[in-house]
């Protein structure tokens, strides 16, 4: 019975600390942190297989009153293009129909693509980090999976 007991508060554990975890792409990502307060969060994902190009996940929530919500995109780009300064321009693309941008970084992180989209009453910044350029239809292939990610 103590075997049993012992069992099922392992697997509960298990369940409670994988709870967060995402899929991406078809790969599982590990929520490595997420720092929460009133009305905003931001979470990042790691991938478990770090055997390809090493990349990061980043997803900031952002809670919007109702006249935000239409501006949110265009505010966030510019307080983003002015956090970079130098690092980078960020470039405005679109690809069926989702509003994106990338940016080509002059040192360090190679690539970023940013997908902004709303739900309700928030704002979603979903930044995908690249330490490689990323080809034209891999980076649409991104775009689409991170349009419909959600932490």
């Amino acid at each position: 019975m103590k075997k049993l007991l012992l069992g099922l508060i392992t697997l509960s554990l298990m369940a409670c600390v994988n709870s967060n975890d995402r899929t991406f792409q078809g790969k599982s990502y590990e929520l490595n942190s997420a720092e929460l307060s009133l009305g905003h969060a931001l979470y990042t994902y790691l991938p478990y297989d770090r055997s390809g190009v090493p990349h990061n996940l980043f997803v900031e929530r952002q809670k919007l009153p109702a006249s935000q919500i239409g501006l949110y995109a265009e505010d966030w780009y510019k307080k983003e293009q002015g956090f970079r300064k130098n690092d980078c321009q960020l470039q405005f693309k679109t690809y069926q129909n989702i509003k994106y941008a990338t940016c080509d970084f002059n040192s360090g992180i190679k690539h970023v693509i940013y997908v902004l989209t709303t739900k309700e009453d928030q704002g979603f910044a979903k930044v995908y980090m690249s330490a490689q350029k990323i080809a034209e239809n891999d980076e649409h292939r991104l775009v689409q999976e991170l349009d419909k990610f959600y932490p």
